[in-house]
Protein backbone atom coordinates (compact mmCIF):
# COMPACT_ATOMS: atom_id res chain seq x y z
CA UNK A 1 0.00 0.00 0.00
CA UNK A 2 1.94 3.40 -0.84
CA UNK A 3 2.20 6.59 1.04
CA UNK A 4 -0.40 9.55 1.04
CA UNK A 5 0.67 11.86 -1.38
CA UNK A 6 0.12 14.24 1.47
CA UNK A 7 2.58 12.80 4.01
CA UNK A 8 5.51 11.85 1.63
CA UNK A 9 5.55 15.60 0.49
CA UNK A 10 5.59 16.67 4.25
CA UNK A 11 7.93 13.94 4.87
CA UNK A 12 10.54 15.07 2.15
CA UNK A 13 9.85 18.91 3.02
CA UNK A 14 10.73 18.08 7.02
CA UNK A 15 14.22 16.24 5.53
CA UNK A 16 14.88 19.05 3.61
CA UNK A 17 14.69 21.45 6.21
CA UNK A 18 16.77 19.20 8.29
CA UNK A 19 19.70 18.71 5.89
CA UNK A 20 19.37 22.70 5.96
CA UNK A 21 19.40 23.08 9.42
CA UNK A 22 22.47 21.27 10.03
CA UNK A 23 24.67 22.86 6.88
CA UNK A 24 23.60 26.36 8.36
CA UNK A 25 24.36 24.98 12.19
CA UNK A 26 27.81 23.81 10.60
CA UNK A 27 28.18 27.03 8.65
CA UNK A 28 28.00 29.05 11.53
CA UNK A 29 29.88 26.54 14.06
CA UNK A 30 32.93 27.34 11.02
CA UNK A 31 32.19 30.98 11.23
CA UNK A 32 32.14 31.25 15.05
CA UNK A 33 35.43 29.56 14.83
CA UNK A 34 37.05 31.82 12.49
CA UNK A 35 36.39 34.54 14.72
CA UNK A 36 37.47 33.17 17.67
CA UNK A 37 41.20 32.05 16.26
CA UNK A 38 40.80 36.06 14.33
CA UNK A 39 39.86 37.55 17.53
CA UNK A 40 41.38 35.80 20.37
CA UNK A 41 44.42 33.42 19.11
CA UNK A 42 45.76 35.56 16.24
CA UNK A 43 44.50 38.91 18.20
CA UNK A 44 47.38 40.09 19.59
CA UNK A 45 49.92 38.63 15.78
CA UNK A 46 47.14 40.59 13.55
CA UNK A 47 47.19 44.27 16.21
CA UNK A 48 51.34 44.05 15.60
CA UNK A 49 50.55 43.52 11.54
CA UNK A 50 47.82 46.76 11.72
CA UNK A 51 50.00 48.81 14.10
CA UNK A 52 53.27 48.07 11.78
CA UNK A 53 51.14 49.44 8.51
CA UNK A 54 49.47 52.58 10.08
CA UNK A 55 52.60 53.44 12.45
CA UNK A 56 55.66 54.31 12.52
CA UNK A 57 58.38 55.33 15.02
CA UNK A 58 60.27 58.43 13.83
CA UNK A 59 63.21 60.28 15.81
CA UNK A 60 63.17 63.70 16.68
CA UNK A 61 66.15 66.03 16.37
CA UNK A 62 66.93 67.95 19.38
CA UNK A 63 67.72 71.80 18.88
CA UNK A 64 71.44 72.16 19.31
CA UNK A 65 72.97 74.53 21.84
CA UNK A 66 74.62 77.91 20.83
CA UNK A 67 78.23 78.62 20.62
CA UNK A 68 78.89 82.13 22.13
CA UNK A 69 81.96 84.36 22.05
CA UNK A 70 83.79 85.93 24.81
CA UNK A 71 81.12 87.96 25.04
CA UNK A 72 78.17 86.49 24.90
CA UNK A 73 77.13 86.66 21.56
CA UNK A 74 76.48 83.72 19.22
CA UNK A 75 78.88 82.49 16.98
CA UNK A 76 76.39 79.66 15.99
CA UNK A 77 72.71 79.02 16.69
CA UNK A 78 69.48 77.27 15.35
CA UNK A 79 66.92 78.59 12.96
CA UNK A 80 64.07 76.74 11.79
CA UNK A 81 63.76 74.85 8.57
CA UNK A 82 61.04 72.64 6.48
CA UNK A 83 61.82 69.38 5.52
CA UNK A 84 60.15 67.08 3.06
CA UNK A 85 58.91 63.81 4.08
CA UNK A 86 56.46 61.86 1.96
CA UNK A 87 54.19 58.55 2.56
CA UNK A 88 55.13 56.10 0.13
CA UNK A 89 51.85 54.03 -0.06
CA UNK A 90 50.19 57.27 -1.29
CA UNK A 91 53.03 57.98 -4.20
CA UNK A 92 51.52 56.09 -7.50
CA UNK A 93 54.39 57.26 -9.50
CA UNK A 94 57.73 57.24 -7.67
CA UNK A 95 60.14 58.16 -10.41
CA UNK A 96 57.54 61.51 -11.70
CA UNK A 97 57.43 61.94 -7.92
CA UNK A 98 61.28 62.60 -7.45
CA UNK A 99 61.56 64.33 -10.82
CA UNK A 100 59.24 67.03 -9.67
CA UNK A 101 60.48 67.52 -6.34
CA UNK A 102 64.22 67.60 -7.71
CA UNK A 103 63.02 70.54 -10.35
CA UNK A 104 61.80 72.42 -7.26
CA UNK A 105 64.68 71.63 -5.28
CA UNK A 106 67.13 73.01 -8.14
CA UNK A 107 69.98 71.16 -7.00
CA UNK A 108 69.68 67.57 -6.53
CA UNK A 109 72.46 65.48 -7.89
CA UNK A 110 71.67 61.52 -9.24
CA UNK A 111 72.65 60.02 -5.86
CA UNK A 112 70.43 61.82 -4.05
CA UNK A 113 67.46 60.81 -6.85
CA UNK A 114 68.69 57.46 -6.22
CA UNK A 115 68.35 58.10 -2.76
CA UNK A 116 64.77 59.21 -2.95
CA UNK A 117 63.91 56.22 -5.25
CA UNK A 118 64.82 53.80 -2.87
CA UNK A 119 63.58 55.02 0.05
CA UNK A 120 59.99 55.29 -1.56
CA UNK A 121 60.03 52.23 -3.37
CA UNK A 122 61.37 50.15 0.04
CA UNK A 123 59.13 47.39 1.35
CA UNK A 124 59.28 45.09 4.68
CA UNK A 125 59.64 41.54 4.46
CA UNK A 126 55.69 41.50 4.12
CA UNK A 127 56.11 43.25 0.91
CA UNK A 128 53.99 46.07 2.38
CA UNK A 129 55.53 49.70 1.53
CA UNK A 130 56.65 51.88 4.70
CA UNK A 131 54.21 54.69 5.69
CA UNK A 132 56.83 57.44 6.06
CA UNK A 133 60.17 58.04 4.39
CA UNK A 134 61.98 61.16 4.83
CA UNK A 135 63.30 63.03 1.53
CA UNK A 136 65.33 66.64 1.81
CA UNK A 137 65.95 67.93 5.67
CA UNK A 138 66.19 71.09 6.31
CA UNK A 139 65.11 73.05 3.18
CA UNK A 140 65.66 76.45 2.54
CA UNK A 141 63.12 78.73 2.53
CA UNK A 142 62.52 78.97 -1.12
CA UNK A 143 62.89 75.54 -1.51
CA UNK A 144 59.83 74.33 0.53
CA UNK A 145 58.05 77.00 -1.26
CA UNK A 146 58.68 75.91 -4.68
CA UNK A 147 57.94 72.51 -2.91
CA UNK A 148 54.58 73.23 -1.37
CA UNK A 149 53.46 74.93 -4.64
CA UNK A 150 53.94 71.32 -6.16
CA UNK A 151 51.01 70.08 -4.12
CA UNK A 152 52.26 66.80 -4.52
CA UNK A 153 50.11 63.80 -2.97
CA UNK A 154 52.02 61.86 0.12
CA UNK A 155 54.13 65.01 0.69
CA UNK A 156 54.29 66.15 4.21
CA UNK A 157 56.50 68.64 6.18
CA UNK A 158 58.28 68.84 9.32
CA UNK A 159 60.02 71.77 10.59
CA UNK A 160 63.00 71.33 12.57
CA UNK A 161 66.36 73.45 12.76
CA UNK A 162 69.13 74.14 10.76
CA UNK A 163 72.68 75.50 12.36
CA UNK A 164 73.18 79.21 11.31
CA UNK A 165 76.48 81.06 11.55
CA UNK A 166 76.10 84.72 12.11
CA UNK A 167 79.53 85.82 10.88
CA UNK A 168 79.36 83.17 7.52
CA UNK A 169 83.00 81.62 7.86
CA UNK A 170 84.75 83.80 10.54
CA UNK A 171 86.31 81.09 12.40
CA UNK A 172 84.90 77.98 10.78
CA UNK A 173 87.90 76.34 10.99
CA UNK A 174 87.27 76.20 14.51
CA UNK A 175 83.45 76.27 15.07
CA UNK A 176 83.26 73.33 12.61
CA UNK A 177 80.14 71.94 11.38
CA UNK A 178 76.47 70.10 11.70
CA UNK A 179 75.27 67.17 9.75
CA UNK A 180 71.81 66.23 10.28
CA UNK A 181 71.62 65.24 13.50
CA UNK A 182 75.43 65.77 15.07
CA UNK A 183 78.67 67.78 14.91
CA UNK A 184 81.35 67.19 12.21
CA UNK A 185 84.14 69.01 13.00
CA UNK A 186 85.02 71.27 15.14
CA UNK A 187 83.45 72.41 18.55
CA UNK A 188 80.65 71.20 16.96
CA UNK A 189 82.05 67.53 16.98
CA UNK A 190 84.26 68.36 20.44
CA UNK A 191 81.65 68.87 22.27
CA UNK A 192 78.55 67.40 20.58
CA UNK A 193 77.52 65.34 23.51
CA UNK A 194 77.08 68.81 25.38
CA UNK A 195 75.41 71.23 22.62
CA UNK A 196 73.47 67.89 20.54
CA UNK A 197 71.03 67.30 23.19
CA UNK A 198 68.97 63.99 23.36
CA UNK A 199 66.69 63.18 20.56
CA UNK A 200 62.99 62.47 21.17
CA UNK A 201 60.66 60.26 19.25
CA UNK A 202 57.38 60.37 17.60
CA UNK A 203 54.49 58.13 16.27
CA UNK A 204 53.59 59.04 12.89
CA UNK A 205 50.17 57.61 12.06
CA UNK A 206 48.28 57.32 8.97
CA UNK A 207 44.16 57.58 9.03
CA UNK A 208 41.36 56.36 6.92
CA UNK A 209 42.07 58.96 4.32
CA UNK A 210 45.57 58.12 4.42
CA UNK A 211 46.75 61.37 5.95
CA UNK A 212 49.60 61.19 8.27
CA UNK A 213 49.61 63.04 11.80
CA UNK A 214 52.33 62.22 14.21
CA UNK A 215 52.08 62.25 18.17
CA UNK A 216 54.99 62.85 20.27
CA UNK A 217 55.83 59.90 22.74
CA UNK A 218 59.13 61.29 23.98
CA UNK A 219 60.14 65.15 23.50
CA UNK A 220 63.53 65.53 22.86
CA UNK A 221 65.99 67.48 25.03
CA UNK A 222 67.95 70.74 23.89
CA UNK A 223 71.28 70.83 24.37
CA UNK A 224 73.67 73.61 26.28
CA UNK A 225 75.14 76.37 25.08
CA UNK A 226 79.37 76.31 25.35
CA UNK A 227 81.35 79.74 25.71
CA UNK A 228 84.48 80.32 23.75
CA UNK A 229 87.28 82.90 24.67
CA UNK A 230 87.39 83.90 21.31
CA UNK A 231 86.92 87.62 20.60
CA UNK A 232 85.62 88.54 17.37
CA UNK A 233 87.77 91.67 16.48
CA UNK A 234 90.60 89.71 17.31
CA UNK A 235 89.66 87.02 15.48
CA UNK A 236 88.75 89.26 11.90
CA UNK A 237 92.00 90.96 12.57
CA UNK A 238 94.34 87.32 12.84
CA UNK A 239 92.32 86.01 9.53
Amino acid sequence: MSEHPDLAWRKTLKQRLTVASAAFFLWSVAIEARLVYLQVIQHKELLADAEEQQSTIIDLTPKRGDILDRNGRPLAYNVDAESAAANPREVADPVKFVNQLCRALRDCDKAERELYLGRLNKRDKKNVKSSFAWLRRQMTPEQHQRVEALKLKGIFFRTETRRYYPNRDMAAHLLGWVGYDRGLGGIEQKYDKVIGGQPGQAVLQIDGEKKAFSRIEKPPTPGGSVMLNLDPYLQHVAE
